[in-house]
This record gives C-alpha cells, sequence and structure tokens, in this order.
C-alpha cells in the first residue's frame, strides 16, 4: 500500500518474491514505477485505489 513510485517491489523482485501486489491512490506514481521496472512490472498486480476502502478477498503479508 502506497507503494506506487518507491522502490520496494524491485527489490522483492530481485530477490525472487513472487506474488506481488502494490497499491497506490495515484495512478501516475503506479505509471512511474511500471515504467521503471520495463517488463519485470509484469510480474506485479497494480491496484490503484485508497487502502481505507479496499475491499478485498485475498489475504495479504505486509
Amino acid at each position: 500500500m502506497g507503494g506506487g513510485d518507491s522502490t520496494p517491489v524491485d527489490n522483492l523482485l530481485d530477490q525472487g518474491f513472487e506474488y506481488l501486489t502494490v497499491l497506490d491512490i495515484s495512478s501516475t506514481a503506479l505509471e512511474r514505477a511500471k515504467a521503471r521496472l520495463g517488463a519485470h512490472a509484469l510480474q506485479v498486480t497494480w491496484i490503484e485505489g485508497d487502502i481505507t476502502v479496499f475491499p478485498s478477498s485475498m489475504t495479504y503479508d505486509v
């Protein structure tokens, strides 16, 4: 959450983590991160939304 244009997702991908999801309220921040990651962005689920009202049936480790 709030991961948009920050780099933790880059580091997690580099370490071999899978099933990564990045949620951010800013579509601009998400697009910047996708551009930075290039083809690796396809390994991430990107969600534009507000964490305070984010409905999910998935369980996430933070």
